[in-house]
Order: structure tokens, then sequence, then C-alpha cells
């Protein structure tokens, strides 16, 4: 009787953690449903204006670049 007892218990659990993951995964699917969706076609950025650094400028950014690499 005991036995039983436990597999019935077993069982319950089973159907409890499906119950669980079910119910999460419509809650997941309605708030993935609720946020905005992206335009299709969204309308082009402006370019950025592009600035040149420095000769000091740049040769910092090549040794940064450089130790990133070697990292």
């Amino acid at each position: 009787m005991r036995i039983r007892a436990l597999e019935i218990v077993e069982e319950l659990r089973i159907k409890r953690a499906d119950k669980q993951s079910t119910l999460l995964l419509d809650a997941f699917n309605k708030d993935r449903a609720s946020l905005p969706q992206p335009l299709p076609n969204p309308p082009p950025l402006a370019p950025l204006p592009v600035v040149t650094p420095d000769a000091r400028t740049q040769e910092m950014i090549n040794e940064k670049l450089k130790k990133a690499e070697d990292l």
C-alpha cells in the first residue's frame, strides 16, 4: 500500500511539472507576443559623420588593437 502511495505521489509530481512547464511556456509566448514587432523595412539611419583621428590618437588606437589581438 505504501509503495502504491509513493507511485501515485511520483505520478502527481510528473503531472505537476508538465503543467508548470506548459503554463510557463504559455506565459512566455504571451509576453513575447505583446512585445512591439520590428518594422519589416526600417527607415535607413542617417550616416554618422566620419572623423579621422589625428596621428597620435590613431597610434594609440592601433596599440590597443594590437594588445587586444595578443590577448
